[in-house]
């Protein structure tokens, strides 16, 4: 019996400690579960915050191509024998010059070279920002003239300064962030948006 006695105390002390190990493990479980669904809580709050500071309201470029805003200073391409036209800026506005237009300046064909133009110019899309008029809506009355004048200088005048603000003219994303660069070294730490957002070509002029 008192073997007996003995056995069933071990056994006790046993299925004691099994049970604690079984509790402890479901109780490590149940917390590895709710640290799992508060990081995932936690991630799916920075993902939704994040992308809600970038989801801006992007009107996308057009399928056609507008050929009103090519500069008046772009040289145009019209050798459809290159074999670089078809990721060429420059052969795509020659492609969609208006059907009255008698001249224009333009590469000359000669200009390609074992397979090489200097003037070519590879499609690219920006997404430019039109409008700042309400960048100075909470910025401190102490700061406002020293930023608006810094502004106006770095945006060459006051004339093409308000074309800029009134939206017609376009931030370039180099602009779009010197702004966003300079309202911060002042202190501010809120999120610089423009009036409107779009997408349009990047229309190179060639560095000799």
């Amino acid at each position: 019996m008192q073997g007996g006695g003995r056995w069933v105390a071990g056994g006790s002390k046993m299925l004691k400690s099994a049970l604690n190990r079984k509790i402890s493990t479901r109780f490590l479980g149940f917390r590895l579960k709710i640290l799992y669904l508060c990081r995932l809580k936690f991630n799916i709050k920075i993902f939704f915050k994040t992308n809600k500071m970038d989801n801006k309201n992007i009107t996308p470029v057009s399928n056609d191509f507008d050929f009103s805003k090519v500069p008046s200073w772009y040289v145009l391409c019209t050798n459809n024998d290159c074999p670089l036209k078809a990721e060429c800026l420059r052969h795509l506005a020659g492609e969609h010059a208006p059907e009255n237009m008698a001249t224009a300046r333009c590469v000359m064909p000669k200009m390609l070279k074992d397979g090489k133009c200097r003037w070519f110019d590879k499609i690219t899309i920006n997404v430019w920002a039109a409008g700042f008029t309400h960048l100075y809506d909470k910025v401190m009355k102490k700061d406002y003239t020293t930023m608006r004048k810094t502004i106006t200088n770095y945006l060459h005048g006051a004339r093409i300064y308000y074309e800029y603000k009134r939206g017609e003219r376009a931030l370039s994303p180099k602009e779009q962030q010197w702004i966003k660069n300079y309202v911060k070294s002042l202190g501010y730490e809120w999120q610089v948006e423009f009036d409107s957002y779009f997408e349009d070509y990047v229309y190179h002029a060639l560095k000799f």
